[in-house]
């Protein structure tokens, strides 16, 4: 770690089912053996961004940790987009779908190292609807599962796991949807709509098996029906993707539209119904912490 000198660990408490004092130990004394100051703020949900933004630019680290899920990797890219600063994750959340993506290893000790370590890969950064997007996006059945679990009471892959049946059940789907790339548009009816810069869930089921974050594009995938058989192939055995099932186009501006209001949702947070998504790369690129 020659080049990390200051650290800023950002820790979502709630997240996820697991205790964050560990994490907070085991960063701050590995910090402390490379010879480097450490510092910790937990979120609060109130202008979560902004706060990290503020400590950037007054404590001026070089790292950035976050112990969390999706959603606050979300909320450090929002702070660090443009600034230049790498970001490390240590997954601790519900979703963790960017770190399976990365490939993160199991064990925290070797999460940590890794966070802390000079091996990157320039990511991708989409803009949706005009939010900061990392991970993915989309419309449809699994937006839905994501504003269930909001609202339920059991947190973790558990708690997200119960929500599934019950929005497969009262599901209204699929609905009429049309897609735009490169001034050209297509009409489907589908279950749902991933804007998708990463490859994987949290689960490490391959939702992008063609996707890269660092290639300056995205991939749109519209999922045409929901099929239980289909979509364990297509999340377990990317190699046997099935078109009737799923359609996947890769661009770098999608536009996607519906009569129906649709339940919609970035990195993990829920945000409410629209009609439209617009998604777009950004021109600058976060340098995130990836195994050697």
């Amino acid at each position: 770690m020659p080049a990390t000198k200051r650290v800023l660990l950002v820790v979502n408490p709630i997240s996820g089912n697991t205790a964050k004092s560990e994490i907070k130990d085991r960063c701050r004394a590995m910090v402390g053996q490379m010879g480097g100051s450490f510092r910790e703020i937990e979120t609060t949900g109130q202008s979560d961004a902004g706060m990290i933004g503020s400590i950037i630019d007054s404590w001026r680290p070089s790292r950035v940790l976050v112990a969390g899920g999706d959603g606050l990797v979300n909320i450090a890219a929002t702070a660090l987009y443009g600034k230049d600063l790498p970001l490390g994750i240590i997954p601790a959340g519900s979703g963790n779908g960017m770190a399976a993506s990365i490939g993160l290893p199991q064990n925290l000790g070797d999460q940590i190292r890794v966070a802390l370590g000079d091996s990157f890969i320039n990511s991708d950064i989409l803009k949706v609807n005009g939010r900061i997007c990392v991970h993915l996006a989309d419309v449809g059945l699994n937006a839905e599962v994501v504003k269930n679990f909001e609202e339920f009471s059991i947190r973790g892959k558990l708690g997200y796991a119960l929500q599934i049946i019950p929005s497969l059940i009262n599901q209204q789907y699929p609905f009429d949807i049309w897609v735009e790339i490169d001034g050209q548009r297509r009409n489907f009816q589908a279950v749902d709509v991933f804007v998708a810069n990463a490859g994987k869930f949290g689960s490490g089921a391959e939702i992008n098996p063609h996707g890269s974050i660092s290639d300056g594009r995205f991939e749109v995938l519209v999922f045409k029906s929901i099929d239980v058989l289909e979509m364990t192939k297509t999340l377990w055995r990317p190699e046997s993707l099935n078109p009737d099932f799923v359609e996947m186009m890769q661009t770098g501006h999608a536009i996607i539209g519906s009569n129906d209001l649709l339940p919609f949702q970035v990195d993990g947070e829920a945000l409410g119904g629209v009609n439209q998504v617009e998604a777009k790369i950004l021109p600058d690129k976060l340098p995130i912490a990836v195994p050697a």
